[in-house]
């Protein structure tokens, strides 16, 4: 006679129901045939479907569903309790930083603005500069140039000079002759 499922588990019902511990051998001695194989093979079996999930009834769910909104709902207080004040001091760390950032921002801005000023006094100096130079370097032409005609009329009024204190020489040296001629006696 081959045993089947059903058999094991009738076994299984009515040794629990009598106090007397499940086991390969009890359910055997129970059903008083089968082999130990299958008789192990049935009682994995059933243990199996012992532990299956049985779908929980929709007024059970709906309760669950209930509890869990509500410690939800509940939880996300508390939290919010407990960290407002870190929440708080984050949010004023993270305005005082968006602040600060601003004023950077204004600061650079400004001193990209100076800095621009700055650079156009800067070329313009330079232009300046550069045109006092070149009228530096002009005046420095003319007055090299001046100096030139000054040496040359300082050449020509040594010469000149030299020239007047020949003619004075020969002048008087020629009223002296002549002096000496008039009265006889030299020119003194």
């Amino acid at each position: 006679m081959t045993i089947t499922k059903d058999d094991v588990a009738q076994a299984v019902a009515e040794l629990e129901a009598d106090g007397i511990s499940v086991s390969t051998k009890s359910v055997r001695k129970y059903i008083g045939t089968g082999s130990f194989t299958t008789i192990q093979t049935f009682l994995a079996e059933l243990e199996e479907e012992r532990h299956a999930l049985i779908p929980a009834p929709d007024f059970v769910r709906a309760a669950l569903i209930d509890t869990a909104d509500l410690v939800w709902t509940r939880a996300v207080e508390q939290a919010a309790r407990t960290h407002d004040a870190e929440r708080h001091a984050f949010q004023t760390k993270a305005d005082k930083a968006a602040s600060d950032a601003r004023e950077r921002d204004e600061e650079i801005a400004r001193l990209e603005e100076a800095q621009v000023a700055h650079e156009q006094v800067l070329d313009e100096c330079q232009a300046k500069r550069e045109r006092y130079r070149q009228k530096c370097q002009e005046q420095q032409r003319e007055l090299s140039a001046v100096a030139a005609r000054l040496s040359s009329a300082e050449d020509r009024a040594a010469m000149l000079e030299r020239l007047l204190d020949r003619v004075d020489w020969s002048t008087r040296s020629g009223q002296r002759d002549g002096a000496a001629d008039v009265s006889g006696e030299p020119f003194s």
